[in-house]
């Protein structure tokens, strides 16, 4: 188990295994460790990559389509680092298939969907593809600031020019792998954003990432289908031509869930249709503090682990702490996020100050400033971030597990809180009970 606790003495103790990390409260205060209904791993002695390549949804298969196209190269779209995708358990078999299709290894392409994020070190080039074809397909990571690297494919139906990744498009057929989880502004991750943003240039993304369409009513978490921003980014992947998509579902313990091979949109939805069968959770109350974090790899920094903050606007208010523990080893990786903050002492006061000087990579930021105006306290705690940057963004900080919980127990001022552990918060929808249904 990632997440467990256990009671000695009067004492419970919160155990979080990814990030090593305890956090000890008195029993009599302990309103439970939240987790979704649990999803099933697929069995892992079922070879379900192979089985989800040979029966592909609403789609040719790989070597089909080959013949078909007449295809003398391959690009393969894949997710960045940050993203958790097991590609290797695919991508393998992806070749293999090539190869026996008549494809030649130095004709398959495989790139790095970076969007804006950072480019890929070393070790995360390794872990695209099984050891025995690493150093033997091509490898190369998108990048949107640089024109030279992209060709314009059209314009979409808002008026936004389509840019994408010259040598990936210029290849006669297009593969991408990518996961389904539930995403702030695109509903969900995977699909047709591995090309917008993925693979998109610069301007395309500042004309997809606007201020306006990220606080669109219809732009929303967990919903596809009249979402601005899902469906210019699905008609940009389609102008690129994606013929055949990838997209895996995990589970809370990290392991594979779902994988949906086929048809773009098609198996996309798919995918996306497993993650909202498990996707409610419904609090047994309202908890005074809760404790929460995102777990790998979105703790990576907190540009990206502070989303489990972002996703409870719903059950707090004025009356709420919020606990944010996660390592962000790199910190909090995105100095625009941190930009609105160096000239506001408010949140009303960063938001105006980002609506004049707006920048696509202030999209986290923007959403993390709604949070902030429910009027919660916030408590963080990272060993990768200075104090400094957590109080700057209108957080207080702390310096220890233990001075998260004395923090954040102080900021309450209740003597025995009603307090809850909320692990991987960003993959649910969260309810607080309907009156008279709390316990």
């Amino acid at each position: 188990m990632l997440y467990y606790t256990t009671t000695e003495n009067g004492r419970v103790t919160y155990h979080d295994e990814v990030e090593n990390m305890r956090f000890t409260i008195p029993e009599e205060d302990f309103a439970g460790l939240i987790s979704g209904r649990g999803m099933p791993a697929l069995d892992e002695s079922e070879d379900f990559c192979r089985a989800a390549l040979a029966k592909p949804i609403g789609s040719a298969r790989i070597g089909e389509l080959v013949r078909e196209k007449q295809a003398k190269t391959v690009s393969i779209i894949v997710s960045d680092g940050t993203r958790g995708v097991p590609t290797n358990r695919v991508s393998g078999l992806i070749i293999e298939e090539l190869l026996e299709a008549g494809i030649r290894m130095e004709d398959i392409l495989f790139i790095v969907a970076l969007g804006l994020h950072r480019p890929p070190t070393e070790a995360e080039y390794r872990e695209i593809v099984p050891e025995a074809y690493y150093g033997r397909v091509r490898m190369i990571a998108s990048n949107a600031f640089d024109p030279d690297s992209a060709v314009n494919i059209g314009t979409s139906f808002r008026g936004t020019p389509v840019d994408v990744n010259r040598e990936a498009y210029a290849c006669d057929l297009h593969i991408a792998i990518g996961k389904a989880e539930m995403h702030a502004m695109a509903g969900f991750s995977g699909g047709r954003k591995s090309v917008l943003p993925g693979i998109a240039s610069y301007r395309t993304i500042i004309g997809n990432h606007t201020a306006p369409m990220i606080t669109d009513k219809r732009t929303r978490r967990g919903v596809l289908e009249g979402n601005p921003f899902h469906e210019e980014m699905l008609e940009a992947a389609r102008m690129y031509g994606v013929d055949f998509c990838v997209t895996f579902v995990m589970n809370e313990q990290n392991r594979i869930a779902g994988v949906f091979a086929g048809d773009l949109n098609e198996s996309h939805v798919k995918a996306c249709e497993l993650v909202l069968r498990y996707a409610n959770v419904t609090l047994p109350e309202k908890p005074d503090i809760v404790f929460v974090t995102t777990g790998k790899p979105l703790n990576v920094n907190f540009y990206q682990a502070s989303r489990a903050m972002r996703v409870l606007n719903d059950v707090i208010d004025e009356h709420s702490v919020v606990a944010f523990y996660a390592g962000c080893p790199e910190g909090v990786m995105s100095d625009v996020m941190l930009l609105p903050f160096e000239h506001a002492h408010t949140a009303d006061e960063a938001e105006r100050w980002m609506w004049e000087n707006w920048e696509p990579r202030m999209d986290d930021a923007l959403l993390f400033i709604k949070t902030l105006r429910t009027g919660a306290h916030f408590v963080c705690y990272s060993p990768g971030v200075p104090g400094s940057e957590f109080e700057k963004m209108l957080c207080q900080s702390a310096s220890s597990c233990e001075d998260l919980v004395a923090k954040a127990y102080a900021a309450c001022g209740k003597e025995h809180p009603r307090v809850m552990f909320y692990p991987l918060a960003h993959k649910y929808f969260t309810s607080l009970p309907k009156e008279g249904d709390a316990k």
